[in-house]
C-alpha cells in the first residue's frame, strides 16, 4: 500500500486522520458540551428574563391598586377598623349617643368576640373580629329619637358596624294626662321603645402567643 502511494503521502493521509480524529474529539468532547451548555443557559436566562417581564408587570398593576385603596385604607385606619375592640371606649361611647339623640334610656351589652375567617385577612398576617352588641328598652319621646339613636350606633364605633335586627313598638298612648305632664321638666315620657342587635367588626394583627391574643382572655377589654 505503501508503494502504490508512497511514503510521503502515506505519513500526509494519516496526519490528516489523526488531525481529523482529533478535531472530532474537540468538537464532540468538549465543543458539542460547551455549546449545548451555553444554549441551555440562554435558554433559562430568557426564561428568567421572561419571568422578570411578568413580574415587572404585575407589580406595576399591583402598585396601581395600591393607590387606588390607599385613601380606603387610611380611612378605616382613622376609623379605628385595625385597633383592638376597646369595650370600656364603646361604654363611653353608647352612653353619649344615648344623651346626644334624645333617648331616655338604653340597657346594652357586648358580647365576647369571635373569629371571622377570611384567607384575604390571613395572608396579610391579619383576621377579622366581631361582637355582637345588644341594646334593649331604648326608650324615647318619639320614634325620631330612636331612629337617630340606631343610626348613630351604626356609624360611631371605632371599626365597622352593622344593623343585624331592629323592632319597634308603642310605648304609651297619647292621652290627654300624658300630655299635661310634659309640663314637669323632670318627667321623662316615653311613647316609643326599641331594641336591636348590632355586629362590630375589626380587623386585628394575628397575635404571636396566646398573651397577646383578646380571643383567649374573654374578649378583649
Amino acid at each position: 500500500m505503501i508503494k502504490l502511494i508512497g511514503l510521503r503521502r502515506a505519513l500526509i493521509l494519516g496526519f490528516t486522520i489523526i488531525l481529523n480524529l482529533f478535531l472530532a474529539s474537540v468538537f464532540f468532547l468538549w465543543l458539542q458540551p460547551t455549546q449545548d451548555r451555553a444554549e441551555k443557559r440562554l435558554r433559562s436566562l430568557e426564561g428568567q428574563i421572561s419571568q422578570l417581564r411578568t413580574d415587572i408587570v404585575n407589580i406595576k398593576e399591583e402598585i396601581k391598586v395600591t393607590r387606588e385603596n390607599t385613601p380606603y385604607f387610611n380611612f378605616l385606619k382613622d376609623r379605628g377598623f385595625f385597633a383592638t375592640q376597646d369595650r370600656f371606649l364603646a361604654e363611653r361611647i353608647i352612653q353619649d349617643l344615648r344623651a346626644e339623640s334624645g333617648v331616655n334610656s338604653v340597657r346594652f351589652s357586648i358580647e365576647p368576640l369571635i373569629e371571622v375567617f377570611d384567607e384575604r385577612a390571613q395572608a396579610a398576617n391579619y383576621r377579622f373580629v366581631a361582637s355582637t352588641i345588644k341594646v334593649e328598652n331604648v326608650e324615647a319621646y318619639t320614634d325620631i329619637e330612636l331612629y337617630k339613636f340606631m343610626y348613630m350606633m351604626n356609624n360611631s364605633l371605632p371599626g365597622h358596624t352593622r344593623i343585624k335586627s331592629f323592632t319597634l313598638s308603642k310605648k304609651d298612648d297619647v292621652t290627654t294626662a300624658n300630655i299635661e305632664r310634659l309640663s314637669d321638666k323632670n318627667n321623662e315620657l316615653a311613647f316609643a321603645a326599641g331594641s336591636a342587635e348590632f355586629q362590630w367588626l375589626t380587623m386585628t394583627e394575628l397575635p404571636k402567643d396566646n398573651l397577646n391574643d383578646p380571643l383567649s382572655n374573654g374578649g378583649g377589654r
